[in-house]
């Protein structure tokens, strides 16, 4: 049993010196001048000499499974290592006796570092067992691991899968993994196409990789020699260096709010309310405002800025102007910033204008100490009650008012009537009637005034032009009745002035049939062939002056007298008749005998 150990011990022994000359070899392959070279990950050989010391401080595990290979650490040369970045050295495990089912390689790149390569080499050999190698990591964010199987067969494919795995939390992107096969090895076929570069290279994309996850590729590789299989993986990023900003988005929504009616002349308030909706704040906020023309500007709102609004905040603003016109309008708002695009709103209002309608009626003509009747209407033709109208009527000089309908206000000195009507209703009329005697000649003038605090006043002249005239009458009358042929028949001729001016060259003038003769008169009379002419310089207003006359009835029969009056105002005839009935005068004679009378018994 000694000679047997002693045989197992010195065989190891031979082995382990042949591994270590095969390592130095693989290792000095790719120590060169390639700069892109951070990690030589070198298949060492399962068996080495049992060193005493390592052996006194450690404890060596066995392994549950038969087929389970350690790892070695190759260290990088001092040339190769990048600065910043230190070279981690494990500790030599203890050798074992057992071949692994599989090669594995690690390596790890953190995304936001420089730019730069991480290799990763790992070598099976042909027709043997074959050996496991891992390197210590670099970082602890992006790592790969080679699997191969445990022999290959010269002409026969062979399967390796790279695994490339990020640990972080954030992603990577535009990783690249550049494969190289010896030149006696043919790649057959990979999972993720590839892009075959120089010197029998191939180079994989992966243009993300999240966080927490892993990609797979899979290569089909025929070894055409029985020469080791060295497979060599450079791990790639770009040059990226992330800093993550919240982004944050402002957002406005406007709105205005106001009444939807006004009376002009009213003072109107809009509230436009301004709310930040997004997530970030809202910077210099620029307001325009288009006022419609029905509207007068009572403070200067357009154009002016908000310098901040924080996210989920609202900001109010009052505008005030003042309808002056009737009609519909529109408000129209707007809000934005540099960052924020425009954001409108309107609200449209409807402008009423209270309609009182005043009319005046009243006689155009009268004569001096006649009445006249005057009627005042006041209309309320709009859509609203007009409250507090005063109507007041100023009475000229030359007119008295004798009846008034309502009970009005009266000032004596400035002869001034005031009427006032609390409310007149929309659609609704009030009327005021007035009698008044004209006092005095000449354009007599009513001014109307209609007022209220929701109409602009309305004025109103009414003028009656009173004047003077003679009013003349004439009536010609039979004093005595019928008449016998030849007698005479006496009539009387009256003159009136009813008006109010004195009526000048009064002229009466008597016309008579031919069946009648004239008499003579007094001296006032002038005596024709067949009339009489009267004249008189004046009559006064509301005197009356009369003239007599005689005429002889030459014919029986009815004969008519008329009577013609004309004055120096107008020519015109005013024309009264009379009849008289003249008779036969001859005498009827009758005669009798008489007898004696005879008594009777």
């Amino acid at each position: 049993m000694r000679c047997s150990f002693m045989a197992l011990a010195t065989f190891c022994l031979t082995i382990g010196l042949i591994a270590a000359d095969t390592s130095k070899a693989q290792t000095n392959r790719f120590t060169g001048n390639d700069q892109n070279v951070n990690r030589v990950i070198q298949l060492q050989s399962p068996v080495k000499p049992i060193n005493q010391t390592t052996r006194s401080n450690r404890i060596s595990t066995p392994l549950t499974n038969p087929e389970a290979m350690s790892f070695d650490e190759i260290k990088v040369p001092a040339s190769l290592q990048k600065p910043g970045i230190p070279t981690v050295s494990l500790p030599t495990p203890p050798s074992v006796s057992k071949f692994s089912p599989q090669v594995t390689g690690n390596s790890r790149v953190l995304p936001n570092q420089q730019s730069g390569t991480m290799r990763q080499v790992s070598t099976v050999k042909t027709g043997q067992p074959v050996l496991t190698s891992q390197t210590s990591r670099l970082n602890n964010w992006i790592s790969t691991t080679v699997q191969a199987p445990r022999y290959i067969n010269v002409g026969k494919k062979a399967e390796f899968k790279i695994r490339v795995t990020n640990d972080s939390k954030d992603s990577a992107s535009n990783v690249k993994l550049v494969a190289q096969l010896p030149q006696h090895a043919k790649l057959i076929s990979s999972s993720t196409q590839p892009v075959k570069l120089e010197n029998n290279s191939f180079e994989f994309s992966i243009p993300r990789l999240p966080g927490q996850d892993e990609r797979v590729i899979t290569l089909q590789v025929v070894p055409e020699k029985k020469l080791p299989l060295s497979m060599a993986t450079y791990l790639k990023t770009e040059n990226e260096a992330r800093t993550t900003v919240s982004v944050r988005q402002p957002d406005l929504r406007i709105s205005l709010d106001g009444p939807a009616q006004a009376i002009v002349g009213q003072n109107i308030s809009h509230v436009l309310t301004i709310t930040n909706v997004g997530d970030g704040p809202a910077e210099n906020i620029r307001l325009d405002l288009d006022f419609p023309e029905q509207f007068q500007r009572l403070e200067q709102t357009s154009g002016s800025v908000i310098s901040v609004i924080e996210a989920g905040k609202t900001s109010k603003i009052n505008i005030k102007s003042l309808a002056v016109e009737p009609g519909q309008a529109e408000f129209k708002v707007s809000a934005q910033s540099e960052t924020i695009k425009k954001r409108e709103t309107t609200q449209g209002i409807r402008i009423i204008q209270p309609e009182l309608r005043v009319s005046a009626i009243g006689p155009k003509i009268n004569f001096v100490n006649r009445d006249g009747m005057y009627t005042i209407a006041i209309e309320n033709s709009g859509e609203v009650d007009v409250t507090d109208v005063r109507v007041s009527l100023s009475v000229p000089q030359g007119m008295k008012v004798t009846t008034i309908s309502r009970q009005a206000n009266v000032d004596v000195t400035r002869g001034i009537l005031t009427w006032t009507f609390p409310k007149i209703l929309a659609k609704s009329s009030e009327k005021i009637q007035m009698k008044s005697l004209a006092t005095g000649e000449g354009n007599q003038v009513c001014n109307i005034l209609v007022s209220s605090k929701q109409t602009r006043d309305k004025e109103l002249r009414l003028a009656t032009k009173v004047t003077t005239r003679a009013d003349m009458s004439v009536r010609i009358l039979n004093q005595t009745g019928p008449v016998g042929v030849g007698g005479k028949a006496e009539f009387i001729v009256e003159v009136s002035n009813q008006g109010s001016r004195q009526a000048q060259d009064v002229a009466v003038q008597i016309e008579l049939p031919p069946t009648l003769g004239t008499v003579s008169g007094n001296g006032s009379i002038q005596q024709f062939e067949n009339g009489y002419l009267f004249t008189e310089p004046s009559v006064a207003p509301g005197k009356s002056v009369s003239f007599r006359f005689s005429v002889k009835g030459a014919k029986a029969g009815e004969h008519i007298v008329r009577s013609s009056l004309v004055t120096g105002e107008s020519k015109q005839k005013l024309i009264s008749e009379d009849t008289v009935y003249v008779y036969e005068v001859d005498e009827t004679r009758v005669s009798e005998s008489l007898s004696p009378v005879v008594p009777r018994r």
